[in-house]
């Protein structure tokens, strides 16, 4: 049976593509495995498409791929909590005209797992796997953009809500471009001849699970900011380094991050915000204090006649005062007077 292909605009500039695929993933409850999930396609949202060559290469970057619930709330490299983690990606494999699958397993103990089955097994449509990935990408006569390899698998994610008001699974963080201007000079300074793109997409688990009428579904989601050259941490040991002199007339290398909300990001600075006012608070009540006490030791220093240093060595010897008894007696008769 042929894929079924059905486009929708959501928002302005973000595509959401329906897919009804025939292979079907089976739920392993004993062994806590989910077989044969559909985790990359050829076609994205956003009309993003991949090679056979990219996805055959791709097998070993995908193997073992740590996956999460939800992606970092922020940035895509942030670190992840540990409560977090709740599986990996293993077995993948490439299918001649559909793209990779894999088999997922999950820890049956997380505290999503028996959610996570229940909707495995009722409404795939309720989870779904979100990519984080970087990838050498040229820009094609007609404007699309191909992706040619496949660089680094950051991350292989769970979105625990991906449903939109249409029934299709994308992860409900807002698209957000980003363009990264201090890049350039950076590429300038490093001669950096290379075409990548970190790549955000999203595929619904639902796109190998059986549905009702025996079909299933998926789509992607990647949200693009432009810049002028690829940086990012170090690749992992199974990532693919880029060859260099590599860039051509119609290629052009694009950042797309995770997609995170506007509004999440604006209400983490202003937490933050908040956090710094209270330490600058905090410290200057310290402040006051210290010059509270400076204040009164200046004006104890002034009721002595005789300076410390100075004063009559006799009662300090006889009496075997210690040096902060002196100074009590020295304040006790400094009242007297």
């Amino acid at each position: 049976m042929k894929k079924k292909k059905l486009e929708l605009i959501a928002d302005p500039g973000l595509f959401l593509e329906y897919a009804q695929a025939d292979a079907s993933s089976r739920l392993d409850r004993e062994n806590a495995v989910l077989h044969g999930v559909k985790i990359l396609g050829f076609v994205s949202l956003n009309g993003r498409r991949y090679t056979v060559e990219a996805l055959e290469r791709a097998c070993a970057l995908y193997e073992n791929a740590k996956v999460n619930v939800n992606h970092p709330r922020h940035s895509p490299q942030a670190p992840r909590d540990y409560q977090d983690r709740i599986g990996n990606i293993r077995n993948v494999r490439f299918q001649k005209n559909e793209g990779l699958y894999a088999d997922f397993h999950f820890n049956p103990r997380h505290p999503l797992a028996e959610q996570l089955m229940w909707d495995a097994e009722h409404a795939p449509e309720n989870v779904g796997f979100s990519h984080n990935i970087a990838a050498k990408t040229a820009t094609q006569k007609d404007g699309s953009l191909l992706v040619e390899e496949i660089l680094l698998v950051r991350s292989v994610d769970l979105v625990a809500d991906p449903a939109t008001t249409h029934g299709l699974f994308e992860s409900q963080g807002a698209a957000a471009d980003v363009r990264m201007e201090t890049l350039k000079e950076k590429e300038k300074m490093a001669g950096e001849s290379e075409d990548a793109s970190c790549v955000t997409s999203s595929v619904s688990v639902s796109d190998s699970l059986p549905l009702k009428n025996g079909a299933s579904s998926r789509t992607e989601t990647a949200v693009s900011a432009r810049t002028d050259s690829f940086e990012t941490e170090p690749l992992s040991e199974n990532a693919a380094a880029a060859p260099a002199g590599s860039r051509k007339g119609h290629s052009k290398t694009e950042l797309l991050v995770s997609s995170t909300d506007e509004k999440e990001v604006l209400e983490a600075l202003q937490t933050e915000f908040g956090e710094l006012q209270e330490e600058i608070g905090t410290l200057q009540e310290e402040i006051l204090t210290l010059r509270r006490q400076f204040q009164e030791m200046l004006r104890f220093s002034r009721k002595i006649s005789v300076p410390v240093c100075r004063a009559p060595q006799v009662p300090f010897r006889e009496n075997e005062l210690s040096v902060a008894e002196f100074v009590t007696r020295l304040k006790s008769d400094a009242r007297v007077h």
